[in-house]
């Protein structure tokens, strides 16, 4: 049984530690029947040869998490309307090196290097017959630049157009980063294998120190239990000695001196970000509340209250209690195997 012990003149250094988490990060755009999470590739592209590049690169390379990847009928069709970037040598810059050789001896060295301005087109789209309210647009313009430096002027003349290959290839790259970073991140139920951290008390002669440590430990333990696809529940039976813990702390340190405020913000700062990640937004807001008024890097109060209510929003268009859940795992290429639902 871990209990608050009162100091005097002790110091109060709080450092920064450590502890891993396992979750689902949940869409704002879901859809909640999960035998209904497909999708199919479609690419449009002038040249058919090109059009079958692009979309075997597509298939191989690509996903949404928490949705299969079909060769026919899913729920949403991605359709790419591809279009052929462009380049432009906007300079040849010169500049001067000076390098030694194995005797270190110094010479000077020449440096040409084409500076290449390119630009993509094209866009993507989530097609949902079903229902169009999923129906949205992306666009994959980007302007970006290419520098390819050579030892000698005539080198560098002599490769004054970009390749056609390498253009592609920067599109394509272009591509699945654009899905990763918009598409995904509407639809996809991500899995987080991730970390956190918690202040703790790290002054040895204080008190307080090897209940923190012990209860840092208890933290760590615990939340190294936690996966993405099992229930949480157990884990917040395992951390309530913990909690209750910090919870005395503010009763035994109730003075406006900073050291004071320091303990009390390290309990209430550490109670805030464990329930917020047991998926308790409404029991962690009270805590960010003590800890705005604890006057002390009240900021974090406030920073983790943003993030417990973006979670109450997710939880609700979600239609769930918790990030904790089974969901499909993704895999390259193409799979056409039936979702088993029957337990989730």
């Amino acid at each position: 049984l871990l209990s608050a012990k009162l100091a005097f003149s002790q110091s109060t250094d709080l450092d920064p530690h450590s502890f891993n988490l396992s979750y689902v990060t949940l869409p704002p755009k879901p859809v909640l029947d999960r035998v209904n999470r497909t999708f199919k590739v479609t690419v449009n592209e002038y040249k058919a040869e090109q059009a079958k590049i692009a979309q075997d690169y597509i298939e191989e390379n690509s996903g949404i998490d928490g949705f299969k990847k079909v060769s026919s009928n899913g729920y949403f069709e991605i359709v790419f309307n591809l279009e052929n970037s462009i380049s432009n040598l906007e300079e040849v810059r010169k500049s001067v090196v000076v390098v030694k050789d194995s005797n270190g001896k110094e010479r000077v060295e020449n440096i040409y290097t084409n500076v290449f301005k390119c630009k993509d087109f094209g866009s993507y789209s989530v097609v949902c017959a079903s229902d169009p309210s999923f129906n949205k647009k992306y666009s994959l313009e980007r302007t970006y630049t290419v520098e390819n430096s050579f030892s000698s002027q005539a080198e560098a003349n002599s490769y004054g157009l970009l390749s056609p290959g390498a253009l592609r290839d920067s599109y394509l790259a272009n591509i699945i980063s654009n899905i990763e970073s918009r598409l995904n991140r509407d639809y996809g139920f991500i899995v987080e294998q991730t970390s956190d951290y918690l202040w703790i008390l790290d002054s040895k002669k204080h008190p307080e120190h090897e209940n923190s440590m012990k209860s840092l430990s208890t933290i760590q333990a615990v939340f190294n239990k936690m996966h993405y696809d099992e229930d949480i529940a157990p884990l917040k039976v395992e951390l309530e000695p913990v909690i209750k813990y910090f919870e005395g702390l503010d009763k035994v340190y109730i003075g406006d001196e900073k050291k004071h405020r320091k303990l009390r913000y390290e309990s209430y700062y550490d109670l805030a970000v464990i329930y917020h990640y047991l998926d308790m937004p409404d029991e962690s807001d009270i805590w960010c509340q003590k800890l705005i008024a604890n006057k002390y890097d009240e900021s974090d109060g406030e920073g983790i209250k943003l993030k417990n209510e973006s979670l109450r929003e997710l939880l609700a268009v979600n239609q769930v209690k918790t990030r904790h859940m089974d969901v499909e795992l993704r895999s390259n290429g193409l799979d056409d195997v039936v979702v088993d639902v029957a337990n989730f």
